[in-house]
């Protein structure tokens, strides 16, 4: 299997983290958040990116307009931004192997947990909180 990309592979990053779910309780939300570490010039440069979906309103998240901060270990994830701040917990699921590019080659193996149980709390600058719940699916690499 190639990778088609037009690095071939070699600007994937070394170390990344995803995690995505929909078909919250609420139908019309879902929640995506990527953090990688891909080279710049050679030089190692970690970013974000990420959106936070509800039925009322959409909220875009990357360096220039929040902070990200991820724990692995805990499984909780925290996401402050100048109105509003996200905080996610979620669970091991069931581990699917997938393969990742290398060197122009699907080789590199990786783990992706699906049917994961998700929790998502928003809370605004009123002190208004609104909660999300579902399954969705994440890999740490």
């Amino acid at each position: 299997h190639h990778y088609l990309e037009t690095s071939w592979g070699n600007t994937f990053p070394d170390e990344y983290y995803w995690l995505h779910a929909h078909s919250f309780n609420c139908n019309k939300t879902s929640f995506f958040i990527a953090q990688g570490t891909p080279r710049f010039m050679g030089i190692p440069n970690q970013q974000f990116m990420g959106y936070l979906k509800t039925e009322k309103e959409t909220y875009i998240f990357h360096p220039r307009n929040s902070k990200l901060a991820i724990c692995s270990q805990t499984k909780k994830i925290q996401i402050q931004a100048k109105k509003t701040q996200v905080l996610v917990t979620y669970s091991n699921g069931t581990p699917i192997s997938l393969l990742a590019p290398f060197e122009g080659e699907l080789s590199h193996p990786v783990v992706e947990h699906v049917n994961v149980s998700v929790g998502i709390l928003l809370k605004n600058k009123r002190g208004t909180e609104e909660y999300y719940s579902k399954a969705g699916s994440w890999e740490n690499n």
